[in-house]
């Protein structure tokens, strides 16, 4: 099976948040490498900060509905979640799974208000 790489995820857009998002899943669950929960956790905490920092200037730019990234920022965050709350790469955390998770709120708020 060939190992599926991100090869450029430095941008923080479009396609290549997806990537991020998707590697994270890849390297979690071994589909298409060797499993990996530790660097999963690496794509998809970039992929959360990433689009936290789109759908921030979004917002600071007046865009109501939020940015482009609202879809990689609600997964990437779920994504985390779910990995504190099991264990999947770090140490198993319920109360950071809850943080994870309540962090996300003020941007499904904001980004859930139509334009």
């Amino acid at each position: 099976m060939e190992h599926v790489e991100c090869q450029s995820y430095g941008s923080g857009t479009g396609v290549s948040l997806k990537l991020q998002v998707a590697n994270g899943a890849f390297h979690r669950h071994g589909w298409g490498c060797t499993p990996d929960p530790e660097r999963a956790m690496t794509y998809l905490s970039a992929a959360a900060s990433n689009a936290a920092s789109i759908e921030n200037i979004a917002l600071r730019d007046g865009h109501k509905g939020g940015g482009a990234a609202k879809g990689e920022l609600v997964l990437a965050i779920f994504e985390l979640a779910n990995s504190f709350r099991h264990g999947w790469g770090v140490k198993k955390d319920p109360v950071a799974a809850k943080q994870v998770s309540r962090d996300q709120l003020p941007y499904e708020r904001q980004i859930s208000q139509p334009c």
